[in-house]
């Protein structure tokens, strides 16, 4: 929690595209049963939404899949302009089509912003879940919801979702591990067993969705946002040893100042301060590598 509050103003500044660009792909299924390919009932399409959280642009380069399965069949979007790039002010206008200013969740934590705010002002009930719904859709959400989602709240599942399997407590899901998900109004608590890993658990229920309304004649939205490659970026065991040779680009002169500023203060992975001589490097590769780590 800590670490995250010293390292915010780093993941604004840093040369990453954010919260939502290299990896928020909306795409139809092909192949997917034995029916028409990416098509539920009559015309509607099936829809995928993979939503990551600070994952850089460069990173795709480590995704073999991603590139052949998204990126060299689908579109890329050259220009792209968010109006607040801070996790849940992007993540409840993607719930909800709107403007932070009109959504009213303008920060994280509440009562500006977070879960709580996007709750009490009832805008649970008008959301992509909701409309897909009322549409016939089949719909899903695995993962990371919104900022300080089951802190002290009810467990009950949001308007709009036919299957959710959500992670409560921000500050247990970061560490990938030892975390809880609301599955379904059931709080079911993982560990730190190489299977209990939340990428690979959230994936493994997106999966077998997929499996499930691939016989289903309704066409389905499955909503998939894992914490990856959030700090700490903890990567898999299977991954644990790879890319330790990475390093991170060097930025433009004129924004090396406002690099170095944005690092100060922050902490490593185990809580202990950098000097400040190495934050702009040691730090700042050190977390490129982590990152890389559980895409391959």
């Amino acid at each position: 929690m800590a670490q995250r509050r010293m390292c915010r103003h780093a993941r604004a500044t840093r040369w990453t595209l954010g919260l939502v660009i290299p990896l928020v792909s909306m795409w139809m299924l092909r192949g997917v049963g034995h029916g028409t390919p990416g098509r539920g009932q009559g015309s509607k399409p099936n829809i995928v939404f993979i939503l990551t959280d600070d994952l850089d642009a460069r990173s795709i380069r480590f995704m073999p899949k991603l590139k052949s399965l998204v990126v060299d069949r689908g579109t890329t979007f050259a220009n792209f302009f968010v109006t607040n790039s801070l996790c849940c002010p992007s993540r409840s206008s993607i719930l909800t089509g709107d403007y932070p200013h009109n959504h009213g969740v303008i920060t994280n934590s509440f009562p500006p912003g977070g879960f709580q705010k996007f709750h009490n002002t009832g805008r649970e009930r008008s959301t992509i879940a909701t409309w897909l719904k009322a549409e016939g859709y089949r719909t899903m959400l695995a993962g990371k919801y919104l900022n300080g989602y089951g802190a002290g709240t009810a467990m009950a599942v949001p308007p709009g979702w036919d299957e959710w399997y959500a992670a409560l407590q921000d500050e247990e899901a970061y560490s990938y591990y030892f975390f809880s998900l609301n599955e379904n109004g059931r709080r079911v608590q993982y560990q730190n067993r190489p299977e209990d890993y939340l990428t690979d658990v959230i994936a493994s229920k997106a999966t077998d969705f997929i499996e499930r309304a691939a016989t289903d004649s309704r066409p389905f939205f499955l909503y998939l946002a894992p914490y990856a490659p959030h700090l700490p970026a903890t990567p898999a065991p299977r991954h644990q040893n790879e890319l330790r040779d990475v390093t991170a680009p060097t930025p433009p002169r004129s924004t090396r100042r406002t690099s170095l500023i944005s690092l100060d203060g922050c902490a490593t992975r185990d809580g202990s301060r950098l000097p400040r001589s190495e934050r702009s490097t040691s730090f700042t590769a050190g977390v490129y590598s982590l990152c890389w780590r559980w895409t391959t």
